[in-house]
């Protein structure tokens, strides 16, 4: 019986001392933690607040700053070059960093429809990327070419447009003003009886115009006291003149002097059946060539509505919508948060019956988080 005692007791002072060795342990495994913790923050220097002085970045680093708070903005390594800011693109991509587009506010509320943003195939022959080589636009350089963006925007019709035409320009009304976020409106048309006989030649039984002539000698002077951008549109053929290996085009513009004309002579399938397809291709076309007024120059990265296009087959293939990169800059230009332009688009897109479009807006909808 004693020894059945003392059995016991010696047991529940082993318990006893176990459980007194694992409490001091993890004391002392907390201490050592808090004070490596304490010396990581102070080796990287990113931890931010009002009473500490501007933080260095060390190489390959990445800080997410917020400009609305009152946090310093940190030090990158180089004064001169900044490093960096790692965007998810595609593989085939390099990515383009301008500080200050990179922490703009519209620019990281696009990065979150990268997502939905589609690579570019390899083009086929007669595509516009096998018939002109462009360098892709950085941000850098849109920056400094940007410079247009309130006012209101025109629609010039040029000639005597047929009924349908004219009825499919008020719906491109709607869509340019929801696009842009700005008025827009039809003016009277102009004959083409004032035009100068320079701006007309026949070619393969197509009476075409010369749009650099068009754009420059009659819509140009149009520009200004309100004017932002003015677009022609005329149910002849076009082609651009200058130095341009092309015999025709869907569309032309000029950010210099904020001018652009259309055609619907290519575009136009004059079965009643088509009108949809008609007025969807009109609208694209009309967008397209009003972006370049606003600096937004051809994109080769993504599907999106500022591809070229050197044949039907490849505008048809375009959206109604910008990749992020090209609502990142329109977005910028306007002023114009890329939520606003989402939630005007899905209403217009419905409106009009453009359903895939409509589907597209409604995803971005959802990853802007609207």
């Amino acid at each position: 019986m004693r020894d059945k005692r003392k059995m016991e007791r010696e047991g529940n002072m082993k318990s006893v001392l176990f459980f007194a060795i694992l409490l001091a342990g993890g004391v002392a495994l907390s201490a050592w933690m808090g004070i490596a913790d304490s010396r990581l923050a102070a080796g990287r220097g990113t931890s931010l607040n009002n009473s500490q002085k501007n933080p260095v970045l060390r190489e390959g680093e990445v800080l997410i700053w917020d400009p609305n708070s009152s946090a310093p903005l940190p030090i990158p390594p180089s004064r001169t070059k900044p490093p960096p800011v790692p965007i998810r693109r595609p593989d085939a991509y390099a990515p383009i960093y301008e500080p200050a587009y990179a922490s703009h506010p519209f620019y990281r509320n696009t990065r979150r429809l990268m997502s939905l943003a589609k690579p570019l195939g390899s083009p086929h022959s007669g595509d516009w990327r096998t018939l002109v080589r462009e360098p892709e636009q950085d941000f850098d350089q849109f920056v400094r070419d940007s410079r247009r963006s309130g006012g209101t925007l025109v629609v010039q019709p040029i000639g005597d447009l047929p009924a349908d035409q004219r009825r499919a320009i008020g719906h491109v009304l709607d869509a340019i003003s929801a696009f842009f976020g700005v008025q827009a409106i039809c003016a009277s048309p102009i004959s083409l009886s004032v035009l100068p006989s320079g701006c007309f030649r026949t070619t393969d039984g197509w009476k075409q115009i010369n749009a650099e002539a068009l754009m420059s000698g009659t819509l140009g002077p149009l520009v200004g006291g309100g004017v932002a951008a003015i677009v022609a549109v005329t149910d002849l053929d076009l082609y651009p003149g200058g130095d341009w290996p092309f015999e025709s085009a869907f569309g032309w513009s000029s950010y210099d002097q904020g001018t652009a004309v259309v055609s619907t002579a290519r575009i136009i399938d004059r079965s009643p059946a088509n009108r949809g397809r008609n007025l969807f291709r009109l609208t694209k076309l009309f967008i397209h060539e009003l972006s370049h007024t606003y600096a937004l120059k051809h994109c080769s990265l993504f599907n999106c509505l500022m591809n070229g296009s050197g044949n039907l087959r490849e505008s048809d293939a375009k959206p109604l919508s910008l990749c992020p990169d090209c609502l990142a800059k329109l977005s910028l230009v306007t002023g114009r948060d890329p939520g606003a332009h989402v939630a005007e688009m899905i209403g217009l897109c419905r409106a009009k019956g453009f359903s895939a479009d409509a589907r597209y807006y409604r995803l971005a909808s959802r990853a802007l988080k609207l």
